[in-house]
């Protein structure tokens, strides 16, 4: 049996300008980037790696194969000092034959911005992280092996599988074999008749569909053969599902699906881009199991494979680009590799079942008529399985895709369909919308960060109630370094709904509140009027998956509370409006009768909303309070300050209390902040080993005694490890209540991390790496 194996090359010299050579792993980034005021040319520079083979072939004939899956943004492959290949662009693989023997490889990587290579060209809001930063493989196969598998598994339960061959000299047959968690399913033998395309279609009633829910995932492994001898083996992951985007709407499997999803970045902090394949996949994790979402846009180039195979595996549908932002540069090569990107893209990629539309056009460009006309039939030549979209236009009179996707920005909370789709029968999907409209921090203010909230609400709202909107991808799931000319003036772009490190904003509670798995209940606000000017409390919103929820004060009952659907009604889960903080209080203690304590209440819960800028039916209820009470505007304000603004109670307590089928699920406190501690929790308990290292993310938190994040807790950290770990950057520090520290393993073992600040105390986080 002459098998193919595939090993993971480790261990590269890595050197610049000059500096000393060191021995570094891969994934591997240029330089350690900060998160803010960081200039973008630190890692456009030229380095070199270098590597020592000794390939002893196994047999006659024996053919080796250098794959690299990313570098960017140039690479020149070197070897014994002699140029064999050269690579443009970062985010799709290419490879590289080398002969047995004795050999060294250099590869010399630019990381530089260069004008005729996509996404290049203009300016670009988000960074193109430079290095060898994606897996390196060595790939040994016979003199005739198999290039290529496409699978095609559909929804009737009919299975397409096309087989590229290097040759079709001395092979007569291949065995493919079926199989779902290990165990063969169908197995069949197929002649090859001197054809390099060897082509299979067979029915699979047994076979069960890939979906939301249940991502059910088959593998096909094809077994080249010469008589009974396999010359090779090569297999690829596939489920069995139809996706289409209609008129009115997308059909997964021939069911409606509305699409909620945002879109990805894959940079991090400290490593830019190199990060290797655990918080990959914990990207999707988050995406799918925390936020509940069903869709991710891959803003704006093709991501690593580790992602996207978790995409397939939870079931989170894909809408992956070609790399862009705007420009559509001015030069034949520019074009030419952006053709290029499309192909290497949909052939990398085409049978994970998880991605659904393939975006080849450049995200927010302007029309190219010819370039657009190509980029789409190549796309359907080499997947007439998927519909194409375009990369976000704005407005476009024509229409060169299959899906109109556009980036709605307006706020409205979206343009009317018949205003941006002239044509009723193109399948519309809102690819991009909040975002940059309204930039949030996580320590930014509580108004802040419910605006930020509110219009995602709004959106997805806005999105469901519509016949015509396939669905909707926020802008995005996570803050994000980009050049200077974008974000703010640190060079963040504060526009997710995570922060950088991936710890939730309010806005993240909008959308895993619309998810049935996990109770969830986050409060748009403190309670504290001085958070406010003027001691305007503005609205309360309690984001919930609840069925209600019950507030108490201080251990009294206020009142019962129900989703707003009057407000968000085509919303599974209409977030709740607080709008009453005072209950019977003004009865018993003030000694008013129901009806007066109702008007004052009213008042009161008016003020809080608009201070003393009251619209006139409030204004009439005051006045009726006051001839039957003889209470005067002063006395008004002070019943404000003594119920809605707890100035008299230092101590005052209010808990929500959920509940769903009416069991208790979540409770939360909020009053004054007692006992500020440091909590931390890392991703993962029990780290498994690849390929390559692994890096485990810790949450690092400032919580009060009520388990609640402190958004104004600022502290320096220092961070300690023991172990087969060490420390990725220098120890962050908590900005906003959190911070994460992401460590490297250099082992097998336990890794322990203690965490440590001068104001709230120390923490300690162990874990195993297998």
């Amino acid at each position: 049996m002459l098998m193919r194996i595939v090993e993971f090359l480790d261990d590269w010299y890595f050197s610049y300008d000059g500096h000393e050579e060191e021995l570094v792993k891969i994934p591997h980034t240029h330089t350690m980037m900060p998160p803010n005021y960081l200039d973008a040319k630190a890692y456009q520079f030229k380095s070199l790696y270098r590597k020592s083979l000794s390939l002893a072939p196994r047999f006659k004939g024996e053919r080796f194969f250098l794959t690299f899956d990313g570098v960017a943004t140039t690479a020149k492959v070197f070897m014994n000092d002699e140029l064999i290949f050269h690579h443009e662009g970062g985010y799709t693989p290419f490879e590289v034959e080398i002969p047995s023997g004795d050999i060294e490889i250099k590869v010399e990587v630019d990381g530089a911005e260069q004008a005729h290579i996509p996404p290049f060209g203009g300016v670009i809001d988000y960074l193109t992280y430079a290095g060898m930063y994606r897996e390196v493989y060595l790939k040994r196969v016979s003199s005739v092996y198999i290039e290529d598998i496409f699978v095609r598994g559909s929804a009737s339960k009919v299975i397409d599988v096309d087989v590229t061959l290097s040759s079709t000299t001395s092979v007569d047959k291949l065995d493919v074999i079926i199989s779902y968690e290990k165990n063969v399913v169908r197995a069949i033998q197929v002649p090859i008749l001197n054809q390099k395309v060897v082509h299979l279609t067979t029915l699979m009633k047994q076979a069960k569909l890939w979906d939301l829910e249940h991502p059910y995932l088959y593998t096909v492994e094809v077994r080249l053969k010469k008589g009974d001898e396999v010359i090779d083996v090569a297999s690829t992951r596939f489920g069995f599902r139809d996706a289409q985007f209609r008129s009115d709407g997308f059909y997964l499997n021939d069911q409606l699906v509305k699409l909620v999803g945002l879109s990805r970045h894959q940079c991090y902090p400290g490593v830019g881009d190199a990060m290797p394949r655990l918080l990959q996949e914990r990207d999707a994790e988050i995406l799918k199991q925390e936020l509940g979402l069903n869709m991710v846009r891959t803003s704006h180039y093709p991501q690593s494979k580790h992602f996207l195979n978790r995409c397939d595996e939870l079931g989170l549908l894909v809408f992956e680009e070609v790399p862009g932002w705007q420009s559509i540069g001015e030069s034949e090569s520019w074009h030419y590799l952006m053709l290029q990107n499309v192909q290497d893209m949909i052939l990398r990629d085409r049978n994970h079942p998880s991605i659904v539309l393939w975006g080849v056009g450049v995200n927010d460009s302007s029309d190219d008529e010819s370039l657009y006309t190509k980029a789409n039939l190549l796309a359907h030549d080499l997947d007439p399985t998927r519909q194409t979209g375009g990369g976000g236009q704005f407005g476009h009179p024509q229409l060169f895709e299959d899906v109109y996707t556009f980036d709605d920005f307006s706020n409205a909370p979206l343009l009317s369909t018949k205003k941006v789709v002239k044509d009723s029968k193109i399948p519309y999907l809102v690819s991009a919308h909040t975002g940059h409209m309204y930039p949030t921090k996580r320590y930014d203010n509580e108004e802040q960060r419910l605006e930020q909230a509110m219009r995602h609400v709004k959106v997805m709202n806005k999105m469901m109630g519509s016949k015509r909107i396939s669905g909707a991808i926020g802008c995005c799931l996570f803050d994000y370094p980009t050049h200077m000319e974008f974000g703010s003036g640190d060079g963040m772009c504060y526009h997710g709904v995570l922060d950088f490190n991936r710890i939730p904003k309010l806005s993240a509670f909008v959308y895993a509140s619309q998810q049935e798995k996990i109770p969830v209940m986050e409060v748009g606000t403190s309670f504290n009027i001085g958070e406010h000017a003027g001691g305007i409390l503005g609205p309360i919103y309690v984001f919930t998956n609840c069925d209600y929820v019950n507030l108490f004060k201080n251990d009294v009952l206020i009142k019962g509370f129900y989703p707003n659907h009057r407000e968000f009604k085509y919303l599974k889960h209409p977030p709740i409006l607080i709008d009453d903080l005072i209950g019977d209080m003004l009865q018993e203690e003030e000694g008013m009768t129901k009806w007066d304590a109702d008007n004052v209440k009213k008042v009161l819960m008016a003020s809080s909303m608009h201070g003393m800028n009251l619209p006139p039916r409030y204004k009439l209820r005051m006045a009726i309070a006051i001839l039957r009470y003889g209470i005067s505007v002063e006395e008004e304000m002070g019943m404000y300050g003594k119920y809605v603004g707890n100035l008299k109670d230092s101590h005052t307590v209010y808990r929500l209390a959920g509940y769903k089928g009416g069991q208790l699920v979540k409770t939360k406190c909020l009053g004054s902040v007692r006992n500020p501690r440091l909590v931390a929790k890392a991703d993962y308990e029990v780290v498994p080993l690849h390929e390559t290292y692994e890096i485990n993310r810790i949450v690092v938190q400032v919580r009060c005694e009520n388990g609640n994040v402190l958004p104004y807790a600022f502290d320096s950290l220092r961070v300690e490890t023991l172990g087969p770990i060490e420390l990725v950057g220098h120890a962050p520090a908590i900005v906003g209540g959190a911070a994460a520290i992401y460590v490297k393993t250099t082992g097998k073992g336990m890794g322990d991390v203690m965490i440590r600040s001068g104001q709230f105390g120390d923490c300690e986080v162990e874990f195993a790496i297998i």
